[in-house]
């Protein structure tokens, strides 16, 4: 009933987002928080994404992934409710409805960059289970109030154990992608090779070395073969290096602290 309120009871106006599995609502709780619900479909193709998503954000809390505040399986509806991103999908910033240039700085990109290299790193590296995203896109990364990443949207994510490297590439791949995207402010289907292949509004400040550097890392992650693509950590560093002349970065550090203390809640699944 909390939530029905919340969103004035899923008002059509309240809505920031939709996508294949449900609709996404702004709403302001009792206590005065804002937070995002997101209400999937009515449908048991649903449900298996539904509790995976409950599964990965209850036991492995990062600061790159977004948080999950609570869910609702009340009668047939299924809600997920998350952290509020007020600067919403990424892909909204890189690529402007009205084909504007994104107003985003290099700094800032190469923040996001690091940021959603970080989360991946802690999923594939830091427990015995590998945690796989399967689905990664600029629209499935959120940014906060400080343009900080927060991957989301778990349901095509799979717990491995094991050697299942191609799998484990795929995000690779996918994230070099989203890397390319950073670097070119356009969609993958637009580029047409790499002459071009930097969004121009970037050059001649003072990052042009930053962003060669970028680019070579992004065409290491989506090299033809998985077996020449290299692991989310070592990109996790490469990029770290590149971020180094802003601040000292070492949460990779300190999200594999906290991921020892439930390393066994997580392998038991």
């Amino acid at each position: 009933m909390e939530l029905c309120k919340a969103t004035d009871y899923f008002n059509i106006t309240n809505v920031i987002g939709a996508g294949k599995t449900g609709m996404v609502y702004k709403a302001k709780l009792a206590n005065g928080s804002q937070v995002a619900v997101k209400r999937l479909y009515d449908s048991k193709l649903f449900e298996t994404k539904f509790a995976l998503e409950i599964m990965i954000l209850r036991r492995f809390r990062h600061r790159n992934l977004v948080g999950l505040v609570g869910f609702c399986t009340e009668r047939k509806q299924r809600i997920l409710v998350y952290e509020l991103m007020p600067n919403g999908k990424l892909s909204d910033w890189l690529h402007p409805l009205q084909n504007e240039a994104s107003p985003l700085e290099w700094p800032i990109r190469l923040k996001i960059a690091l940021g959603l290299a970080r989360a991946l790193s802690g999923l594939h590296h830091s427990c015995n289970w590998q945690i796989l995203h399967l689905g990664i896109s600029s629209d499935h990364v959120l940014l906060d109030q400080n343009f900080e990443p927060k991957l989301w949207n778990f349901g095509s994510a799979k717990f491995i154990k094991g050697n299942h490297k191609n799998l484990e590439k795929k995000d690779v791949y996918d994230f070099g992608i989203v890397l390319l995207e950073l670097i070119t402010g356009k969609k993958c289907i637009q580029m047409s090779g790499f002459s071009n292949v930097i969004d121009g509004s970037l050059l001649g400040k003072g990052f042009d070395e930053q962003i060669s550097c970028l680019v070579k890392v992004a065409i290491d992650c989506i090299q033809v073969s998985p077996h020449h693509r290299p692991s989310m950590l070592d990109v996790y560093k490469n990029i770290q290096r590149l971020w180094e002349g802003y601040e000292t970065d070492d949460s990779f550090g300190a999200m594999q602290r906290v991921d020892m203390k439930t390393r066994k809640c997580i392998a038991s699944i």
